[in-house]
């Protein structure tokens, strides 16, 4: 089936794999850094074991921590990534945004208690954001970024070494 994709659209099926696509997002305004944390996993290369998962400051597009591993879809491994964070920088983020992926529950459960500690009036949908992970602009466009630059390298890479595909 792909061999005739590839026959019968290949301008769609190479713009596809070079991420060329153009992709409008609306305004997104943040008011400071340390204010959005914009966590999500990167799955591009999931297929041959690598799995990336990544924190940034959506003020600042500072990337607070990435990992890559062999297991980021699990909510213990997100939540250790959040917790490592909050040791190296110190500092609590005000909200945190991410997509309603099982891997996060644990992680929006610690931050919100966490800020209930110190306001026990708190509320949940202050300090955490459910959304779908396209409408995350900060992580997805730094996820487009990174398929542009590295990711689509190594998928080339991989499959010219696995299936023979130039």
């Amino acid at each position: 089936m792909y061999e005739l994709i590839r026959e019968i659209d290949p301008e769609g099926v190479a713009s596809r794999q070079f991420g060329q696509q153009n992709i409008v997002r609306g305004d997104y305004t943040v008011s400071g850094p340390n204010r959005i944390l914009s966590v999500d996993g990167h799955h591009k290369l999931s297929l041959w074991g690598f799995e990336v998962y990544a924190g940034i400051d959506a003020y600042s597009r500072y990337i607070t921590w990435i990992h890559v591993g062999i297991s980021t879809r699990t909510a213990i491994a997100v939540l250790r990534l959040y917790l490592d964070h909050l040791k190296e920088h110190g500092t609590l983020p005000y909200t945190i945004r991410s997509d309603r992926g099982t891997e996060t529950h644990m992680m929006a459960n610690a931050h919100c208690q966490l800020h209930q500690e110190l306001n026990p009036h708190a509320a949940w949908n202050d300090h955490y954001w459910y959304g779908t992970s396209t409408a995350n602009q900060r992580i997805e466009s730094c996820w487009r970024h990174m398929s542009k630059g590295q990711t689509i390298v190594w998928k080339v890479y991989i499959a010219d070494k696995v299936y023979g595909y130039d």
